[in-house]
């Protein structure tokens, strides 16, 4: 599973919810997989895969105190998938070679 975002529901600054993606997995593989590869071989990363939406997340105590607060970064869910894949892919490479153990 490529998506594993803790909160499903939670959005990126493409504004593309992750239930959504969860949901719809099976119907957009293709259509990501092409886009991963056209991203890889062109060396083209969408400008929103490269921003993060910060939010505040408050951690308890009072709300006044800007120290109870702890900045979470947003980021694209597809973006971050392929990012996983790619990383599958090294650690495979990795364990098949027995590189850097």
């Amino acid at each position: 599973m490529i998506f594993k975002a803790k909160n499903m529901a939670s959005m990126g600054p493409d504004n593309i919810p992750g239930c959504l993606l969860n949901h719809l997995k099976q119907d957009l593989a293709e259509s990501l997989s092409i886009l991963f590869s056209h991203s890889l071989s062109t060396g083209f990363i969408p400008a929103v895969w490269k921003t993060a939406a910060v939010i505040l997340l408050h951690k308890g105590g009072p709300s006044t105190n800007p120290g109870n607060y702890s900045p979470i970064s947003l980021t694209s869910l597809i973006c971050d998938a392929m990012e996983r894949i790619i990383m599958d892919l090294i650690n495979k490479d990795r364990g098949d070679l027995k590189l850097l153990t």
